[in-house]
């Protein structure tokens, strides 16, 4: 934008200072209204589908941003391991004391697959049952809205479940459902139902659905104990939170990753920096979308480019009677040069506000199309678009 307005500059003074430049620009566009249609689409064209590839790539980076708030909140580093209990890692974490940290969250987490117990049962095949203490899911990171818990923990036979599982098996609280795991089946009741938010949306996949189902904590550890052999133990999870916001907290990742690996040890465990990860994809994704979508339209611009060469050249040639009598009553070169620029950089100004507009909904619409590709109900990589322009 600097650019373009100390590039406008000569064009603005002659605007405001010279009266009779103004006024043979101005004239001249209204009298062909032909031309000036022709000139303006070939640089509308342009413009659109520039600013469309834009708000493509906006779209995407937004969405794939959205990860942050929706499944890791205060979320910025995960020390993963396997088993039945994290104690190992809460023990070793507990001698991580660093000022970049305000939270750490032990958790355990497994993949099943839940059903509800209506006459019409429906299923979801990619569950995650997590366990995990409510009081202190709030208290990490210091900000409760952003872990999107709320309530106490659930209570033996009962279960809190997010919107994910809600929405697909058609459920509410007060309803049955049975969570499959281990090769063991629990009926258990419906507490309450989260919103895809932090803590209450975790998941470690950049898919947009979250099927979490919160269970008692010390539930797994029987069920594993009896599993088939080969069964895959939970992963044993703690979550580190790092100072400041959601998204600010990505910052000191680099420096909070070596005090994790210091305060482990010889403890066998790997550390995730999810929200860094997260951050970078999204914008790394966003980019190579939009060069994809510029990429494709490259010819269309070329081929605007090249109306408008020949339309100029066109109008030159037209005009050759007319800039000649000008030049013969006295008007010099360079108001003659000046007339035809300025009637020039009105139309790149008209094109430019109806390009960025149509543009827009270009972009909307590649998106509204997009959408049912990317977002598959059901399938573990599913994406959810959301419209966004940053214009």
């Amino acid at each position: 934008m600097p650019i373009v307005i100390v590039l406008s500059i000569p064009f603005l003074y002659v605007l405001a200072r010279r009266p009779v430049l103004r006024r043979l620009a101005i004239r001249n566009a209204v009298r062909r209204p032909r031309e000036t249609a022709l000139v303006l689409l070939g640089s509308l064209l342009g413009t659109a589908i520039i600013t469309g590839s834009l708000v493509v790539g906006d779209t995407l980076t937004a969405s794939f941003r959205r990860a942050a708030y929706s499944h890791q909140g205060p979320v910025d580093e995960l020390v993963v391991s396997s088993g039945t209990s994290n104690g190992p890692l809460t023990a070793a974490l507990a001698k991580l004391d660093s000022p970049d940290v305000d939270g750490q969250l032990p958790m355990l987490a497994a993949d099943g697959s839940v059903i509800s117990t209506g006459p019409s049962p429906k299923a979801e095949p990619h569950g995650q049952v997590i366990e995990i203490d409510f009081a202190a899911a709030r208290r990490f990171g210091n900000d409760p809205k952003a872990t999107g818990i709320e309530g106490p923990t659930p209570t033996p036979g009962h279960a809190v479940i997010g919107k994910d599982v809600a929405r697909t098996l058609d459920v509410k609280p007060g309803d049955s459902i049975v969570v499959s795991t281990y090769g063991h089946r629990l009926t258990v009741t419906v507490e309450r139902v989260l919103e895809r938010t932090g803590v209450a949306g975790f998941r470690v996949s950049p898919a947009s659905a979250a099927p979490n189902v919160f269970l008692t904590p010390g539930t797994l550890a029987p069920l594993v104990a009896s599993a088939p052999p080969g069964a895959p133990p939970p992963l044993a999870v703690v979550a580190v939170s790092n100072k400041g916001g959601v998204i600010d907290g990505a910052a000191l990742t680099d420096t909070v990753v070596p005090q994790i690996q210091a305060a482990l040890g010889g403890v066998p465990a790997r550390v995730m920096p999810l929200k860094r990860d997260t951050l970078r994809d999204a914008k790394a994704n966003g980019k190579d979308f939009t060069n994809l979508f510029a990429g494709i339209g490259f010819f269309s611009v070329l081929a605007g480019v090249l109306l408008l060469v020949n339309i100029f050249v066109m109008l030159a040639q037209e005009r050759k009677t007319e800039l000649g009598m000008l030049r013969a009553v006295g008007l010099r070169r360079a108001g003659l040069v000046g007339s035809f620029s300025l009637e020039g950089w009105l139309y790149a100004l008209a094109a430019s506000v109806l390009g960025t507009i149509a543009g827009m909904g270009l972009g909307k619409l590649i998106v509204i199309v997009a959408a049912g590709i990317f977002s598959q109900p059901g399938e573990v990589f599913s994406l959810e678009l959301r419209y966004a322009a940053n214009l």
